[in-house]
């Protein structure tokens, strides 16, 4: 299941530039999408004909030398939490029916105004809570190894990058929705700091440690795409002195094992970066502050935070409470996550 499209948005700009036409590419993320969605489930929701009209005016705008920014012409699938106008937005889940955003997201206009094509919605965990296994949509398929999935929760996202269903993805991360899935497909997954990506169209998990954040095979598609969701151009390299780093390091809070080879990458960085000039200081868990972004207090919010956003969710459309544990909306795996040790659970009818 190798990809065939450009691999990076640099190869898709100087394709485009060679006159590599916007609509051969979404044609072939299309045919890919056609070919194989229904195997690994990458996505929820496909927008063909949105997405070839907007290639044509892709191609227009490029022929004519109106290139917008560096996504101009480039499909992106965004994790179906978030709104794309005229599109439902399920968050995996039937709690919301065929509900359609009357509105993008900020971040979707934001990449739209760069010229992004946004080809369709990526699957997930449902309501970024449930297990790998979506009783809905089905369990995402590693593109790479189908016997594997690709964690989660923005476990669609990467798989749909990977499979070259587009170039680029949009995930969210809250605990590692990112990171994870990415590292699992060998991609690059980006959390920003919070609140960098405005928020509004989003369906929240845990609206203090949420963030919105790309998923593309390099690094400088990461950085491309970060910019473009928060609609500011992308500023130069900055020079960076590694003497001028401090990396803290904290084996006690290495609490699973880790694999042979990861461990080899990660010994080698640290040992480069410690030539570079960098501090490398070892700390102990008792030196690391209690916060309110620790792994204990997060763990505790994101049980006790998403049932009382969902009861608001349901409240502002329409929905009677009684729905969040309704079988026919909410799998069963999903409330028990969501209402563990909740004493407030809607009663089921």
């Amino acid at each position: 299941m190798a990809k065939t499209v450009p691999q990076t948005i640099a190869q898709m700009r100087d394709g485009f530039a060679d006159g590599v036409s916007p609509v051969k590419v979404v044609e072939g993320c299309l045919q890919r999408i056609a070919e194989q969605n229904a195997e690994n489930r990458a996505l929820i929701y496909v927008a063909e004909d949105e997405a070839l009209e907007a290639a044509r005016a892709a191609e227009t705008a490029l022929r004519s030398g109106e290139r917008l920014s560096p996504l101009h012409g480039v499909p992106i699938a965004v994790k179906d939490v978030i709104d794309v106008r005229g599109w439902p937005t399920t968050g995996g889940s039937r709690l919301f029916g065929s509900t359609v955003a009357g509105r993008d997201a900020a971040c979707v206009a934001n990449l739209r105004a760069a010229g992004a094509i946004i080809i369709g919605k990526a699957n997930l965990h449902e309501l970024t809570a449930g297990n790998h296994d979506n009783p809905w949509y089905g369990m995402v398929v590693n593109p790479l190894d189908p016997r594997r999935g690709t964690g989660g929760t923005s476990s669609g996202s990467a798989a749909a990058v990977a499979a070259g269903f587009c170039v680029a993805a949009i995930g969210t991360d809250t605990g590692g929705s990112n990171r994870s899935v990415a590292a699992a497909t060998g991609l690059v997954g980006f959390k920003p700091t919070y609140g960098t990506i405005d928020p509004d169209g989003t369906l929240p998990t845990a609206p203090s440690f949420d963030t919105i954040g790309p998923i593309a095979s390099s690094i400088a598609d990461a950085r491309a795409v970060h910019y473009a969701m928060r609609g500011v151009p992308e500023p130069d390299m900055p020079d960076i002195d590694l003497a001028d780093i401090t990396i803290g390091i904290c084996p006690d809070l290495y609490q699973a094992a880790v694999d042979p080879v990861v461990a080899a990458a990660h010994e080698i960085f640290l040992r480069r970066a410690e030539k570079g000039g960098a501090a490398e200081p070892y700390m102990t868990e008792r030196h690391v502050p209690a916060m309110p972004g620790s792994a204990r207090v997060r763990r505790m919010s994101c049980r006790a935070v998403p049932s009382a956003v969902l009861r608001s969710a349901a409240s502002a459309r329409s929905m009677p409470s009684s729905m969040l544990t309704s079988a026919s909306a909410v799998g069963p795996s999903t409330t028990r996550i969501l209402f563990d040790g909740d004493d407030d659970i809607p009663a089921s009818k």
